[in-house]
């Protein structure tokens, strides 16, 4: 699971330390602690999740099931905001007529061709780095598992050389013999 601001948990009552990177605070469980070769208290943590600022809730990660596995979760309702849908319903329903859906899925598998599609869904609308992705996610209609900076490099790194070749056959294979196809890797 990743982070989404839909799911909020309560703030663990021991072993956290809480540090302000930028506009967020993210919430870290102390693993150990110890002194350094200096004598000085040192301690190593993972971070288990965000802040919210509204509700004093954390808005977990991956690391925090794993470390404290299901507890009572709070899932915010759907409507507590606007959503966005003109671009994004438009370019998935090109991507769908033109069977990139079907042809990712094929090459990637369910889960990860949603991933896939919302990141082009992103990179379409946004044209920006993937460090916001998770308030485009947030602020439109999406039919998958919101992408966070996080998840979009583990996605973008899963995906191997053969299968970005089958896509790239499949793709070719799609298209008419008098067609053009340009690859740009900037």
């Amino acid at each position: 699971m990743s982070l989404c601001a839909k799911i909020q948990v309560a703030l663990p009552k021991e072993g956290i330390t809480v540090r302000r990177s930028g506009k967020y605070q993210t919430v870290y469980k102390v693993t150990s602690t110890y002194r350094n070769a200096k004598g000085q208290p040192t301690s190593e943590r993972i971070s288990i999740g965000r802040l919210d600022g509204d509700t004093g809730r954390l808005i977990p990660n991956d690391n925090y099931w794993e470390h404290y596995g299901s507890s009572a979760i709070e899932v915010l309702p759907s409507y507590d905001s606007v959503r966005c849908v003109g671009s994004v319903f438009l370019i998935g329903s090109i991507l769908k007529s033109l069977g990139i859906d079907s042809m990712l899925e094929g090459c990637l598998g369910k889960d990860r061709a949603g991933m896939a599609l919302t990141a082009a869904l992103y990179m379409a609308c946004r044209t920006n780095v993937f460090e916001h992705v998770l308030d485009f996610c947030e602020g439109h209609t999406l039919f998958e598992e919101p992408l966070t900076s996080q998840s979009s490099s583990a996605l973008f790194s899963s995906i191997t050389y053969d299968e970005r070749m089958a896509f790239f056959k499949d793709w070719v294979a799609a298209q008419a013999d008098t067609a053009y196809l340009a690859y740009d890797v900037t």
